[in-house]
């Protein structure tokens, strides 16, 4: 059975679609073949990087924009990245590294801003704000050795994509370990949501309840969606849902927008 390439632009398709090309991977041999992927996006491309890279699989027959994004390596250096570019390549970062952490949340930063153009201020502030956030709780709470990111915009469809991940003890594991309550996936994203601080600090916690705002309650008119063992969370302007991924589950956090 092949890998199967996007169809659609809709965030819940792609997530079925990467459901599936995830669980095909534990059906093949140490060598992967990846020439059915024709069309792909970050959600679809950065958790199956991710996954075959710890997995340690061999793999051939990649695209030529896969190529392009590093795919499945990824890189290990910010400077990879040149202003100008429609991309932000996979990359994937040490959570032991401060000053490489600061490089990249400047850098993943200014490309979503360069992609939308004159901002405020208030958009801009608030975007380094909840970019910081969103991968220094990688670096502090995954306990994953490492973090990826990736990110494309297309200028034709005016909308830019982008994913964070990590595969570390997710959200639920995070919650429990700190408050010594047991909770259920859906349980701890809320609390993430509600911007409770792990250690119950009144000011950090704060990154994914200000990103969720900052794309799907703004100018922005965005999209959100949050995964973590077996739920998901899924928000924009006018709605959001709560996700059941049946007997599938993602060890760790995967955040993904659109603007």
């Amino acid at each position: 059975m092949p890998f199967v390439s996007e169809r659609s632009d809709d965030f819940i398709l792609q997530l079925r679609t990467l459901v599936h090309n995830l669980r095909l991977i534990d059906s093949l041999g140490d060598s992967v073949d990846l020439s059915s992927l024709e069309w792909v996006s970050p959600l679809t491309t950065l958790p199956l990087a991710a996954t075959l890279y710890r997995k340690g699989r061999k793999v051939s027959g990649s695209s030529s924009y896969l190529q392009t994004v590093h795919f499945p390596h990824g890189v290990d250096e910010v400077q990879s990245w040149r202003a100008g570019q429609t991309y932000f390549p996979i990359l994937k970062f040490s959570t032991q590294a401060v000053a490489d952490l600061e490089r990249l949340t400047y850098g993943f930063a200014r490309l979503v801003l360069q992609s939308l153009g004159p901002t405020g201020n208030y958009i801009r502030n608030a975007w380094f704000y909840a970019v910081d956030e969103l991968i220094t709780n990688i670096a502090e709470h995954s306990q994953s050795p490492l973090g990826w990111i990736h990110a494309q915009y297309y200028p034709t469809k005016g909308i830019l994509d982008a994913v964070v991940l990590d595969q570390g003890r997710g959200f639920r594991k995070t919650y429990e370990e700190s408050h010594r309550v047991a909770y259920t996936d859906q349980q701890a994203i809320r609390l993430a949501l509600q911007g409770r601080s792990v250690k119950d600090d009144v000011e950090r916690g704060k990154g994914l309840r200000t990103t969720k705002a900052l794309v799907t309650q703004s100018a922005l008119n965005g999209k959100f969606l949050i995964i973590s063992g077996g739920c998901g969370f899924y928000a924009e302007t006018t709605k959001q849902t709560w996700l059941n991924l049946g007997d599938w589950q993602w060890k760790g956090a995967i955040i993904a927008f659109r603007i």
